[in-house]
């Protein structure tokens, strides 16, 4: 009798551990099943926001080509701007020189000290406006008497270069 009721025992405990064993092995299913499904949506997700930030890339990569031309064309401007300046600073010079000159002062206008006109027609270089101050200052000393001092014409003249250079 011992021995059957050991063989119940043992037949019992093998079907525990068979059932045990089955429910282990469905669970595992299950669980890799989860699993797989937990990351095939993870995978997704992340696909989603690498194509996301793939367009947002080329959208910066084109975004930058458009601030690089900007850039360019502004530089090319800059560069035009500069050698304008370049040429327009003597002008203004001669313009600011007789500007000063024609500030009132004690002494007649013919008087002053055209010395600053002279440096700048100088250093301007345009045979154009130093023949024409050549001719104004040559006529001075007729001009106090005949009152045409002409001396607004070289200031007109450099206004209408400046104006040529600036188109």
């Amino acid at each position: 009798m011992i021995n059957k009721i050991f063989l119940v025992v043992i037949t019992m405990a093998l079907v525990v551990t068979g059932y045990f064993f089955y429910q282990n092995q469905k669970l595992s299913a299950e669980l890799s099943i989860l699993k797989n499904t937990d990351l095939a949506k993870e995978v997704a997700t992340l696909k989603f926001k690498l194509r996301s930030v793939e367009d947002v890339l080329t959208l910066e990569k084109r975004e930058h080509g458009d601030t690089k031309n900007q850039l360019t064309t502004a530089e090319g401007r800059v560069k035009t701007l500069e050698a304008t300046i370049k040429q327009v600073r003597p002008y203004v010079n001669v313009l600011t020189a007789f500007d000063d000159w024609q500030r009132p002062t004690g002494l007649h206008i013919l008087d002053r000290d055209t010395s600053q006109i002279d440096s700048a027609v100088s250093a301007l270089g345009d045979n154009e406006v130093s023949d024409l101050w050549q001719e104004v200052k040559a006529n001075f000393s007729r001009a106090k008497q005949t009152g045409d001092f002409r001396d607004n014409e070289v200031p007109v003249l450099i206004t209408q270069k400046l104006a040529r250079l600036l188109k």
